[in-house]
């Protein structure tokens, strides 16, 4: 082999040495980049979960200590107020049913009281 073509190889060979490093350089680089800007978006990410999850915390608290013993305040006084109105509702009726009688009552005393004057 002629110094020519040996340096011809020696240079093909560092040619090939440098952009694999070249390349492990840059490959390095642009995952040390992508890592940085995906854990920046994480942080993001991570800040919103966390404000959820106190937002979530106090939403139960709320929903423990307000709302749970105010729907059972409810409850409870639903079902007496409810059988009230049911036992008035059925009076109603029965006087409603008097009151019709007393008109038939009334109008057939009126007649006869008619008669007799």
């Amino acid at each position: 082999m002629s110094n020519e073509e040996l340096l011809g190889a020696i240079r093909n060979v560092m040619e090939d040495v440098l952009e694999e490093k070249l390349e492990e350089k840059l490959d390095k680089k642009l995952e040390e980049k992508l890592d940085k800007k995906l854990e920046e978006k994480l942080a993001d990410v991570r800040a919103d979960i966390k404000e959820m999850k106190q937002d979530i915390r106090s939403l139960k608290l709320e929903n423990e200590n307000i709302i749970k013993p105010q729907l059972q305040l409810l409850a409870e006084n639903y079902v007496p107020a409810a059988k009230k109105f049911e036992k008035a509702a059925e009076d109603i009726e029965q006087m409603q049913g008097d009151i019709e009688l007393l008109k038939k009552v009334v109008a057939s005393h009126s007649e006869i009281l008619q008669k007799i004057s």
